[in-house]
């Protein structure tokens, strides 16, 4: 009678825990197209957080290695307290009551009628622990890597135009599925820093308890070959990110132009791949790099003046971004920002002045060059935001806006008064 009652508990607790991680597959998928987005211009304004960061930003990997990597406490850091705390006093807690990705490689690892996955070895802990010890060095590696940015990364490539690295983006999860049904477990059991993260982190709330219940317990010589690994890991994780931090930055890294506020050397590790800001972007002009940019900073976002421009009233990608790769920038400061500077080919101008009567920051003015009136641009006002390449009626265009490494201006008056995110 005991054992049917058991087996029944049992029954009905795998029900609720697979009925759980449905709802929460349905909620990422809601706020990955954007379903449960904030529509209202007060919403947008008032909370600092895009909707389809949230889920990204639970993952406790993504928080704690960001936090370190950028010596900042990120909002995602504070969103993905509750499951670190769960995972303090029950391990994996997240991955089996509300990982919506688990779910999905689960059922098609059950097509399969065994694992497969005894002779692979554990590499969550190496890219936990390598990621950790470059977060240190201000580099933190394989963020992108978690599993909740990675099906974010697949539901953003269907929201923006099919491009090759929207596709390669899709690619991850793909991959993560095709693992599966090959090897059904490996992933989840073998792979999964977000796991195994949990694993780390409930390890610290069992040696707690325990060093509480026993004051002499917990020094076997296998915790302390485990911890010996474990310092190695870090340790060859830091020194990997102080080579990667240390690296010389190319000319064509430079001429990228990134989302206002992003800081150059350290964005590429940031950055965990989830494709929000491309997908928040009001103006379409942000896209994910193929690898023109290096490999470091592969599927990475960058701006593309076409079809709109950076606008002044916009600071969506920041709020899309879970890890804090794109700082969440007031309006006031992202306007302050030069993402890009314009430069006037004076051989094709046809003198139009549109891009003068255009700028929002008064940066273009006219000069008397060559015997005629140019579009003339100020250095130190000009942002880069590329109306003035958007406006401009001449065919291949007449100013042109490249990357340049950011720099905060000084404000400048502009031609309307601010107003709340226009997005």
């Amino acid at each position: 009678m005991t054992i049917g009652s058991t087996e029944k508990e049992r029954i009905t607790t795998r029900q609720i825990r697979l009925l759980s991680r449905f709802v929460v597959l349905l909620i990422a998928i809601a706020l990955g197209v954007r379903w449960l987005a904030a529509q209202s211009r007060e919403a947008a304004a008032v909370f600092p957080l895009a909707p389809e960061a949230f889920v990204p930003a639970l993952s406790p990997f993504i928080g704690l290695a960001s936090a370190i990597g950028d010596r900042a406490l990120h909002l995602s850091m504070l969103l993905c307290l509750p499951v670190a705390t769960l995972s303090l006093l029950f391990g994996r807690w997240f991955c089996r009551n509300l990982c919506h990705v688990g779910l999905i490689v689960e059922l098609i690892g059950k097509t399969r009628k065994k694992s497969g996955i005894g002779g692979v070895p554990h590499l969550g802990p190496w890219l936990v622990m390598l990621s950790l010890g470059s977060a240190i060095a201000g580099y933190p590696l394989f963020l992108w890597m978690d599993p909740l940015s990675i099906f974010n990364g697949f539901l953003s490539a269907w929201r923006q135009p099919l491009i090759l690295a929207n596709v390669l983006s899709a690619g991850c999860f793909i991959v993560v599925v095709v693992l599966s049904f090959v090897s059904p477990g490996l992933w989840c059991y073998r792979v999964c820093p977000l796991g195994f993260t949990q694993d780390l982190i409930g390890s610290v709330g069992r040696r707690v308890r325990r060093s509480r219940m026993q004051p002499n317990g917990g020094n076997s010589t296998e915790k302390k070959r485990v911890s010996r690994r474990g310092f190695l890991a870090a340790a060859g994780g830091a020194t990997v990110g102080c080579i990667v931090a240390a690296r010389p930055s190319d000319t064509c890294r430079r001429l990228t132009m990134r989302p206002p506020g992003v800081t150059e050397e350290r964005f590429s590790a940031l950055c965990v791949r989830c494709g929000n800001c491309s997908s928040a972007c009001p103006q379409g002009i942000i896209s994910q790099d193929p690898g023109g940019t290096g490999l470091l900073a592969f599927l990475t976002p960058r701006i593309r003046i076409s079809p709109g421009y950076c606008s002044e009233h916009c600071n969506a990608c920041g709020k899309a971004c879970p890890a804090g790769a794109i700082p969440r920038l007031a309006l006031e400061d992202k306007q302050n920002v030069a993402i890009g500077f314009a430069t006037v080919i004076h051989k094709t101008c046809i003198r139009c002045m549109l891009c003068v009567i255009q700028c929002p920051y008064n940066a273009i003015t006219t000069e008397y060059i060559f015997g005629r009136y140019y579009p003339v641009v100020d250095p130190d006002v000009c942002r880069g935001c590329g109306l003035c390449e958007v406006v401009c009626p001449v065919e291949g265009k007449a100013i042109i806006v490249q990357g340049i490494r950011q720099r905060i201006l000084a404000p400048v008056d502009m031609d309307y008064p601010v107003k709340a995110d226009d997005v």
